[in-house]
């Protein structure tokens, strides 16, 4: 047997490289797959692969319309900004 069928959380915490801490809440939460094995919570590979697609978000790139505006050095802290 050379992979394990179930994780415990721990295991499942170091394999997605977050704290266990964050992924009991996620399952206390009913946001991420798990099953149990009578009281003991475990995790499938398949609830992994399933975890980390629902977190994948496909990157976002900034258009013109999204530049920042440069920092107005001679404009006096807490007074309105006068650009429209």
């Amino acid at each position: 047997m050379g992979e394990r069928l179930l994780l415990t959380p721990g295991q499942a915490a170091e394999v997605l490289q977050v704290r266990e801490s964050w992924l009991r809440r996620r399952v206390a939460e009913r946001r991420v797959p798990c099953c149990f094995v009578g009281k003991h919570l475990r995790f499938s590979w398949a609830d992994l692969e399933a975890i980390v697609a629902d977190g994948a978000h496909p990157a976002r790139v900034a258009g013109p319309h999204h530049r920042r505006r440069p920092l107005d050095r001679d404009r006096p802290s807490g007074s309105p900004d006068r650009r429209a």
